[in-house]
């Protein structure tokens, strides 16, 4: 290969870097511009667009386990306010 043809191969590559680049700044753009009405659904909506990955799956699962247990206190003392009344 010729010095010619290695410069345009950098080229078309720097290019598409940029045009990949450009693209997730979009992606996020436009993730953070919807209306936020629940962060796990909007987190839900994003996996359509975006896969996660190990650490954000991990981070997930933490999160799913901690709201369970709340949810099922909160649901316990729910339960025993109405039985009081």
């Amino acid at each position: 290969m010729n010095q010619e043809t290695l410069d345009k191969i950098k080229q078309s590559n720097n290019r598409l870097r940029e045009m990949k680049r450009r693209q997730e700044v979009l992606a996020t753009e436009e993730a953070l511009s919807r209306d936020r009405t629940s962060a796990l659904l909007d987190f839900v909506d994003d996996l359509v667009h975006r896969p996660p990955n190990t650490e954000q799956m991990r981070l997930l699962k933490e999160l799913l386990i901690v709201q369970q247990k709340a949810i099922a206190q909160l649901l316990k003392y729910v339960s025993q306010w109405l039985t009081k009344s």
